[in-house]
């Protein structure tokens, strides 16, 4: 196969669970923003739309493993929420917790940093560590 068939259905039939749990999640979220009136219910499934179509070309390409799909499908559920909830008027994502820390921060911290993980840990020789003890 070549051209959008192949790495779509690639992608598709790699994790059919972990895609179908994401696709429910996006659903949910735009039904909860949809209903409750949440100003960015759009723009943010837009991005989600965008991000997914991205991660499964280049999942259908170079084969991410599951453990980074599973935790840039964490990431995404986190932004979803991040859009679409409130505490006491102010949408989570821009909360902030002890002065500085900020919800956002966290969130692409960690999408940043976690999926990564499990290809560095493989390909840089294993001098990273699994551990926070090993640090």
């Amino acid at each position: 196969m070549s051209g959008v068939d192949g790495w779509l259905s690639t992608a598709v039939g790699r994790h059919p669970v972990l895609g179908g749990v994401t696709v429910l999640y996006v659903a949910a979220w735009t039904v909860f923003g949809i209903a409750t009136g949440t100003g960015q219910v759009y723009t943010y499934l837009v991005w989600m739309v965008c991000a997914v179509g991205l991660v499964m070309y280049v999942d259908g390409r170079v084969r991410f493993s599951t453990h980074a799909l599973a935790l840039l499908s964490i990431v995404g559920f986190c932004h979803m929420a991040g859009g679409n909830l409130y505490f006491g008027g102010v949408v989570l994502y821009e909360q902030v917790w002890l002065g500085f820390i900020r919800y956002d921060h966290l969130i692409h911290a960690f999408g940043l940093g976690a999926p990564g993980w499990p290809y560095g840990r493989r390909h840089a020789g294993c001098w990273l560590p699994m551990r926070v003890s090993e640090l």
